[in-house]
């Protein structure tokens, strides 16, 4: 498989530290935008196993379980947003209009979540869909709120003797907190070869705080806007700022 100037590279994640997950995507094959760029892309249905979504678990209440369903389909239409809202030139494409070609993309789409892999000839048999280029694969890898238990411990501030010896008295107590999951990978797949031109994976786990009101679709906005930014054909942030008058 030819890849062109396909610039393979790693960027550091640090997963867990402050409780947010990974500081940023982790890009692990991109093409040289001046090499080529896509014009049309074609937003391929996420793959979602049911193992992606925590067990439920002691759920506060209000904080439900998504069904697996329900957590392709908010991870599409946040994409599909993020992708709108990049200040790109690429024209986004929700649908597929042939039957057959939505049915070969969701087997490279079951390829990608399994291997992180695609088979050459699924992106080719995508080359005559409504004039796309390249199409989208997602991975959703983890999706939804898990509850743990969270144990902390009290010095008292009474102490007492036992003989000779001073013991100073602590108590424990439990609480159930709820962690936000959403680590999603991303391919965008060159219709034309059928080469991954691009992919990345971003993981986001965070709890809520005093300071920061968190959400499941907070987390996932959070994921969606940095693999976004992971993108390498959208403009250069300084061309995005507002002009002065």
């Amino acid at each position: 498989m030819r890849f062109g100037c396909w610039r393979p590279w790693a960027v550091a994640a640090s997963f867990g530290l402050a409780g947010c997950g990974a500081s940023g995507a982790e890009v692990r094959a991109t093409v040289d935008p001046a090499e080529w760029r896509p014009a049309r892309i074609v937003i391929v249905t996420p793959v979602v196993p049911g193992d992606a979504i925590p067990p439920s678990g002691t759920l506060p209440a209000g904080v439900t379980r998504p069904t697996t369903e329900e957590a392709g389909t908010a991870v599409f239409e946040a994409l599909r947003g993020g992708l709108a809202a990049s200040a790109t030139t690429i024209q986004i494409l929700t649908a597929f209009t042939r039957s057959d070609a939505g049915a070969a993309a969701q087997r490279a789409a079951r390829q990608y979540r399994e291997t992180r892999t695609v088979d050459p000839a699924a992106g080719q048999s995508l080359a005559e869909e409504g004039g796309a280029d390249a199409v989208l694969l997602t991975a959703v890898i983890r999706y939804g709120p898990e509850a743990e238990t969270e144990v902390s411990t009290q010095a008292g501030s009474v102490n007492t003797k036992v003989g000779t010896t001073d013991v100073g008295i602590s108590s424990a107590a439990t609480r159930v907190v709820v962690w936000y999951n959403a680590q999603i990978r991303c391919a965008l797949v060159r219709v034309a070869d059928g080469a991954v031109v691009w992919d990345a994976g971003v993981r986001r786990r965070v709890k809520p705080s005093v300071l920061r009101e968190v959400s499941q679709a907070s987390v996932l906005e959070e994921a969606t806007r940095v693999l976004c930014r992971a993108l390498p054909w959208r403009r250069p942030e300084d061309e995005l700022a507002p002009r002065a008058p």
